[in-house]
């Protein structure tokens, strides 16, 4: 399975902890968040992830991750101003992706290894065309309150 990691954007709505440089590169757990999406993904069984990013924030992530990090990674250059949105995103990656299932994850997501097995799992078997993994808002019954989601 393949992966894409959407990490792209200025990270201005992210202050204070865009001071840190982009959303990919704020430290959880002492390690920049898109580094533990790498481990984790790998863990889950993605064998090749492309992680789109704007260009401003490019280099710093390239030069951020260890390069061993980074075996199987390819990067794919998108617009700063995000004004292809998701979406837009994925239609460029089109060819890359084509022939396999891929995972999409956001720049933000935190997930657990064994949650993603299980959803890719649940994908696999019912031959799904889209699988969606959301959070629920504590205390509540609905997605997280800053996702959108219509299906």
């Amino acid at each position: 399975m393949n992966a894409v990691i959407l990490a792209g954007g200025q990270s201005s709505f992210c202050y204070p902890l865009a001071e840190y440089g982009p959303r990919p590169l704020v430290p959880v757990f002492n390690e920049p968040l898109l580094l533990t999406q790498l481990r984790r993904l790998r863990d889950a069984g993605c064998s090749a992830i492309i992680i789109a990013v704007g260009e401003s924030n490019l280099e710093r992530i390239r030069a951020t991750l260890p390069h061993a990090s980074l075996s199987g990674v390819r990067f794919r250059r998108t617009p700063d101003d995000m004004s292809l949105g998701p979406g837009g995103t994925l239609a460029l990656l089109r060819p890359a992706l084509r022939g396999d299932d891929f995972v999409v994850l956001s720049h933000s997501a935190f997930i657990e290894t064994a949650d993603l097995r299980d959803l890719m799992e649940v994908h696999r078997k019912r031959r799904a065309t889209i699988t969606a993994g959301l959070l629920r808002t504590p205390g509540t019954n609905r997605p997280a309150d800053y996702e959108q989601v219509t299906l």
